[in-house]
């Protein structure tokens, strides 16, 4: 019963970014659950995983995500084999990773809700203060107030620790070199990479993948 409704290992390999860990986690239960070929087991395992996943992203940044739910919801229900029954837990998990609407939906400001929407999609770019400010037409002192109040992190805190969460997600789901990273979530110089890296998490770049 405990492999049907504890999900909590996806749930933080989803969480931290580490996407395939989640899928391969997935297709393992999946598969294990699988060998009794029981339909009606594996359909409960993808329907709770799924409730999971949604309960524990409205916990850790209290926003509801609830059309992804739902529409997970309705895929699952539709499959009537234990092949699509699996292709849509595994497209449940892709689909919250790919879902970033917890990022900022939290924000009740508009203006801090377009902040962060646009140094997500911009995260590549060489952001500045100024870029961002131009970008939602703020005046920068009024900007850097509001930040702060809302985010309680001032921008480059901010936008720091966004680029090492997408570097994070990089190193576990692809076979870049860790310069690629670098340079693909907006660092300028691998060597400032590796400082910030080991300011946000607390172990350098190259001791992460070990650890890992």
């Amino acid at each position: 019963m405990e492999i049907l409704l504890n999900h909590s290992p996806i749930c933080s390999l989803l969480y931290l970014g580490n996407t395939q860990g989640a899928l391969k986690l997935f297709e393992e239960r999946f598969d294990t659950l699988k060998e009794n070929n029981c339909f009606s087991q594996c359909k409960l395992f993808v329907i709770s995983l799924n409730f999971c996943i949604y309960n524990y992203i409205l916990i850790k940044e209290n926003n509801s995500l609830h059309q992804c739910c739902l529409a997970n919801n309705v895929h699952i229900s539709n499959a009537l084999d234990l092949a699509s029954l699996k292709k849509a837990g595994l497209e449940t998990i892709s689909k919250y990773a790919g879902c970033q609407d917890y990022l900022f939906e939290k924000f009740s400001h508009p203006e801090i809700k377009k902040a962060i929407q646009y140094i997500h999609a911009h995260m590549e770019e060489p952001l500045t203060l100024e870029s961002v400010c131009e970008a939602i037409n703020l005046n920068k002192c009024y900007f850097c107030t509001l930040f702060k109040t809302h985010t309680s992190k001032t921008f480059t805190q901010y936008l720091n620790e966004a680029r090492i969460h997408a570097a994070k997600k990089l190193m576990s789901e692809t076979q870049l070199t860790l310069h690629e990273i670098a340079f693909r979530c907006g660092f300028n110089s691998y060597s400032y990479f590796c400082t910030t890296f080991k300011k946000v998490i607390g172990l350098s770049p190259s001791e992460f993948l070990v650890a890992s």
